[in-house]
């Protein structure tokens, strides 16, 4: 469970630290002037843990097969667009149909690249820990 626990808040800190910088190019672009209060810090607390939220789904006592995985995937994904659109409208994130279009794409691309991240991340450490295991083994790679 604290396994869980720790791959929890580590996906809350890259979709929250992918959302601020969203946040700071699009005001750069589209708003120089504007500032954002501590009101707009907490909102994105707020909606980092829910975007989270349907990463629970990953959480299952047995090893998923790659199908599993895949439809675990897209089932998180659109559960993830499906909570964020209405709270990106009541944070007063979108307003309109030209608002919600540039919302859904910005959180397309995000959760694409927080998944991205991890992903690199995971890799990178099976490959640190075949390594190792090849260490231990004796396995040289040419084998």
């Amino acid at each position: 469970m604290i396994k869980e626990i720790k791959e929890f808040f580590k996906r809350f800190v890259t979709i929250y630290g992918y959302s601020m910088l969203a946040t700071v190019f699009f005001l750069e672009v589209f708003s120089p002037e504007a500032q954002v209060g501590k009101d707009f810090f907490v909102n994105m607390i707020i909606f980092s843990f829910v975007a989270n939220i349907p990463s629970l789904i990953f959480i299952i006592k047995k090893e998923m097969t790659d199908q599993e995985l895949m439809y675990c995937q897209i089932i998180c994904i659109v559960l993830e667009i499906l909570l964020l659109l209405p709270l990106g409208h009541h944070f007063g994130l979108w307003a309109g149909v030209a608002g919600f279009i540039v919302f859904l794409i910005i959180t397309v691309i995000i959760t694409f690249a927080v998944r991205f991240t991890l992903y690199s991340a995971d890799a990178a450490s099976a490959r640190q820990m075949l390594e190792r295991l090849k260490e231990i083994t004796g396995e040289d790679e040419d084998e």
